[in-house]
């Protein structure tokens, strides 16, 4: 087992680092009162990251928290159904207008994200027969609520066993307990998403469990 911790990935000096527990809560004392409920919170693949920094070098790279070693969260702004990558220049800008602490943009991001969640989070069933569900409000942003680890704990309790997590696509999260049969379905469904995808938000994650200190990769054995 991987545990996972949140690091920053540091464009600028004065980053936010730190390790996501049961209760990852940053006070926003430090952020404007008018500050922009638009900007949320997605997954997203450490390679990914590092080709878009590479393309946005110019404007400073890409803000982002590693999620585990293969694996990273990064920043959107909501226009819409148009959600868009805030780079560092853009961070700047969000910064200027509404001062927006530099060690502080994740935790709007997490904060505004939480506004937008229901209690408990929703979930669907992908299929009748199986103890396995699509979680979340389907609205493109539902991979960054693993950052809302403590929404998942009654959900966690519901189950016989595990809560374990596959990620294929930022908007996507698929969930099922630590049955076989139910992890080689959510397998089976969650390589569906990646391959119709054709690389369009893809995330692809491995098998992520909850637990009380935060979420960890397991390693699934052959």
């Amino acid at each position: 087992m991987v545990e996972i911790s949140v690091e920053a990935d540091r464009p600028r000096g004065d980053w936010h680092t730190g390790t996501y527990g049961p209760n990852p809560h940053s006070a926003r004392s430090s952020v404007s009162a008018n500050a922009p409920s638009n900007v949320f919170p997605v997954l997203a693949s450490a390679a990914e990251v590092k080709r878009r920094s590479e393309q946005a070098a110019a404007r400073g790279g890409v803000p982002s928290l590693a999620f585990g070693p293969t694996l990273a969260m990064v920043l959107v702004i909501e226009d819409g159904e148009k959600l868009t990558w805030v780079d560092a220049a853009a961070l700047d800008a969000l910064d200027t207008l509404y001062g927006i602490d530099a060690e502080d943009p994740f935790a709007l991001a997490r904060e505004n994200l939480r506004a937008r969640t229901a209690r408990p989070l929703p979930r669907k069933a992908i299929a009748n027969g199986r103890d396995a569900w699509f979680v979340g409000h389907d609205d493109g942003l539902d991979s960054g609520r693993l950052l809302l680890h403590d929404l998942w704990r009654p959900l966690k309790e519901q189950l016989p066993g595990e809560l374990l997590v596959r990620v294929p696509l930022r908007g996507v999260v698929l969930c099922c307990s630590n049955v076989p049969a139910d992890m080689a379905f959510v397998d089976a469904v969650a390589d569906r998403f990646v391959e119709n995808a054709k690389g369009a938000g893809v995330v692809a994650t491995p098998w992520i469990a909850w637990t009380e200190e935060g979420w960890a990769e397991i390693e699934i054995e052959a």
